[in-house]
């Protein structure tokens, strides 16, 4: 049975102690560069003038979540700095939003790494449009190195590059679907790797990983999400066992 290895803490402080070049994939989703962004749903106009808030915005619910979070703002070198001496290759599928974009392809560019680009289509995203298009798109990076793992059978959909997520309940304000997690494990992890995830949410790169035959290190810093990873991957590993669950199927 693959296993999963889950830790509750900072990643800056707890990769330092993962064995070097034992990681095959890594799938995380950081903290967002948010903090001066002016729209996109995250802020709200306020009456009067404010000379500490030249946008003339007030943050909504969403944002103030998101930095609760630590997930407002992020050195991208810096944590791919971090995590590179544990990959037996660099290989990592990196989420983000636009200002991030140039950051991971600098990386790239610096390393020689090669790259793609993964679009999430929102099909029903926050109807803000005051001078700006909808913010109906998020990025995922994919950076590698030339002679790391590409599967050549998987299905054909694990190598489209448009993914389109929907308005479904949500666990985590960050949440990704696992059915487009586990496009990623497939292609680019072979069975019995090791996938890693510093910013493990609700545990979702996890139940991708186990589902296809993989191990997986996951990493939490906030306790209440751990303990729901941990419920999560503890239920999958119940059924393999012949034990119900709480969480019939996993899709979610």
């Amino acid at each position: 049975m693959n296993t999963f290895d889950l830790r509750l803490g900072d990643c800056y402080g707890i990769v330092p102690t993962i064995s070097d070049n034992s990681i095959d994939l890594a799938i995380c989703d950081p903290p967002y560069k948010l903090g001066t962004c002016a729209g996109g749903g995250l802020y709200k106009p306020v009456g009067k003038d404010n000379p500490n808030n030249p946008y003339k915005r007030k943050e909504t619910n969403s944002i103030k979540e998101l930095k609760k979070l630590g997930c407002a703002d992020f050195n991208a070198e810096q944590f791919l700095d971090l995590i590179k001496p544990k990959m037996k290759k660099f290989y990592g599928y990196f989420f983000c939003n636009k200002p991030l974009i140039l950051d991971y392809l600098k990386y790239a560019e610096k390393h020689n790494f090669l790259f793609e680009i993964i679009i999430l289509y929102k099909s029903a995203p926050i109807p803000a449009r005051n001078n700006h298009f909808l913010p109906d798109t998020e990025y995922c990076i994919m950076l590698r190195e030339n002679g790391t793992y590409f599967a050549k059978d998987a299905e054909f959909d694990d190598y489209r590059k448009l993914f389109t997520v929907g308005s479904s309940r949500k666990i985590h304000p960050a949440e990704k679907p696992v059915k487009m997690l586990e496009r990623f494990v497939r292609v680019s992890c072979p069975k019995g790797g090791t996938v890693l995830d510093c910013f493990m949410g609700s545990g979702s790169t996890g139940l991708a990983s186990v589902y296809n035959g993989c191990n997986f290190i996951g990493i939490e810093k906030e306790e209440a999400y751990f303990d729901l990873s941990s419920r999560r991957l503890k239920e999958w590993q119940d059924e393999q066992n012949g034990v119900g669950g709480l969480f019939e199927g996993g899709y979610y």
